[in-house]
């Protein structure tokens, strides 16, 4: 599920699990998505919307508590799972291959009513700020490798796609056999 996931994206959602365990909590909530954001300082997420800055609470509480050792896994909530899955179609959308930190915050904006997005969009974050902050520096995404050729029409995210895409190459399938059929 995460091999488009960048290093600095797996890093995020690990601190998110290392946070959610260390709070006692059964599962990972965005809240502990956005803690989990805040720990590198370099990530793209952190350079674009300053998180320490937003919430310097969850910024210092993760270095505050000594290392645990908790189960091996965690379960997800059912708002931070369609998380994961809007911030893949937010690098989509934009069509980068890496799904980057900024992608996350993307994806958690779009959720709407989950508390890490209240949290934000009460700090003056908006999505369409976001999405406008993560389209001009483009440009500037670092380097994760090359992605695999043809990744895009490889992988038809929603079962429309994937419809499309089959109906696309069945209409290929008709016109050559009937393109056959006449030069017979």
């Amino acid at each position: 599920m995460f091999e488009r996931y960048s290093l600095p994206s797996r890093r995020a959602i690990f601190f998110a699990r290392e946070a959610a365990l260390r709070a006692g909590s059964p599962e990972i909530d965005s809240m502990h998505l956005i803690s989990g954001l805040t720990q590198e300082k370099s990530s793209s997420a952190n350079v674009l919307f300053k998180l320490p800055e937003r919430f310097p609470d969850k910024a210092a509480r993760i270095y505050a508590i000594e290392g645990t050792r908790g189960k091996d896994t965690i379960r997800i909530t059912d708002d931070c799972k369609r998380i994961l899955a809007y911030t893949a179609e937010e690098a989509n959308r934009m069509d980068d291959y890496w799904i980057d930190t900024d992608h996350l915050v993307l994806g958690i904006l779009r959720e709407g009513n989950c508390a890490a997005a209240i949290r934000l969009e009460a700090t003056g974050l908006t999505i369409q700020q976001a999405r406008a902050q993560v389209s001009c520096s483009a440009e500037e995404h670092h380097d994760y490798g090359d992605a695999p050729a043809w990744w895009w029409p490889s992988n038809p995210t929603t079962l429309s796609g994937q419809i499309a895409a089959a109906t696309y190459v069945l209409l290929i399938v008709l016109l050559l056999m009937f393109v056959t059929e006449r030069a017979c």
